[in-house]
């Protein structure tokens, strides 16, 4: 509430005695905390049984209740699922992306139209946001029990906004809890060989998003130098040989890693939670991922290296270097318009 009404309506109340003045000011407190944004949200989901992403009416309606980097996510998310059509030229094909049949909000099929929701505990986080645990039932008809989910609260403009929702580990991936380790990513334990590399770093007081970049490697000619954005992140496909170049690179610039033995791809971007430290995972074939982090002051340092192993490659070298210029690392002779098509998809 714009603090001069605030004031004005608390000096009009002050003629009605302090009880009226009390009452008034415990609504106006209790309007701005961060469990009011969670059930206003929960109140539209039980209403709109939101399957997949919200339609630009949902959106209208729940705008105000999200951060703007919630917002992006889903704008991103909305044009993932858009190219994916363009590209199978309408066909009926399932879509690799867990959004298209998920609530984003409470969970998949009988789960997005939950009957009744339950704030279970409210916890302040070290980075000023708070953490909502909310507690669901099923309709009538959809089953017994409940589920839960964890949402994160952030503050935009003096008001409390939803920035994201974390599912547990057995409502979403087939994963195994993490488990810390020193694991070099050139330890394959009986694996083939990395497949592909994540660099992920999104700060939660961010304000604009940034796509995790991939590096997968393809023995496909025509997918070399291509960079397509996939539901995963920007996807740079580059060959065996860089491949085993930045994995030797990684392997030198991280000394304790966490090893999950099950996990058999990346996740959608839009599933990950803030990270305040560059990411590196490294994904391995069959199945397994290590992944670490980089301290904060060393980010533009160890993405700079990147340009060595991935110098023969055009586009390749452009996208990584694009990754580390929208971090405020300084990347001399770049140009940002070079590659035009980056921008379109």
């Amino acid at each position: 509430m714009n603090p001069i009404l605030k004031f004005v309506l608390l000096c009009f109340l002050a003629a009605l005695g302090p009880v009226a003045v009390a009452q008034a000011t415990k609504q106006m407190t209790q309007s701005n905390r961060p469990e009011a944004t969670v059930r206003s949200v929960y109140r539209e989901v039980q209403l709109r049984a939101l399957s997949g992403l919200p339609g630009s009416d949902d959106m209208q309606i729940l705008a105000p209740y999200l951060s703007a980097s919630l917002r992006r996510k889903i704008a991103q998310a909305e044009a993932c699922g858009k190219d994916w059509d363009r590209q199978n030229g309408g066909q009926l094909i399932k879509a690799p992306f867990a959004w298209s049949e998920f609530g984003i909000f409470s969970g998949a099929n009988e789960r997005t139209s939950p009957a009744t929701f339950h704030i279970k505990s409210v916890r302040r986080a070290k980075d000023g946001s708070f953490q909502v645990a909310v507690s669901f039932t099923y309709r009538p008809g959809d089953g017994p029990g409940s589920w839960h989910v964890t949402d994160r609260l952030t503050q935009e403009g003096g008001r409390f906004v939803l920035d994201n929702v974390f599912f547990p580990k057995d409502q979403t991936y087939n994963g195994t809890p993490y488990s810390q380790n020193t694991v070099p990513p050139n330890n394959t334990r009986g694996q083939k060989g990395p497949i592909a590399i994540r660099l992920y770093l999104e700060p939660s007081t961010g304000s604009y998003f940034h796509v995790p970049l991939i590096f997968r490697e393809t023995s496909d000619n025509a997918l070399l130098n291509t960079a397509p954005l996939l539901p995963q992140g920007r996807t740079v496909y580059i060959s065996k040989a860089q491949m085993s170049d930045i994995q030797s690179l990684i392997a030198e610039s991280i000394f304790s890693w966490e090893w999950n033995s099950t996990t058999t791809a990346f996740e959608p971007f839009m599933g990950l939670e803030p990270s305040q430290r560059l990411q590196i995972a490294v994904l391995y074939s069959p199945a397994g991922m290590a992944s670490g982090y980089v301290a904060r002051d060393e980010t533009c340092g160890k993405l700079a290296a990147f340009d060595i192993p991935l110098k023969s490659e055009p586009r390749a070298l452009w996208e990584a270097q694009l990754f580390r210029f929208d971090y405020g690392c300084s990347v001399p002779l770049f140009r940002r318009d070079r590659y035009p098509d980056h921008d379109k998809q």
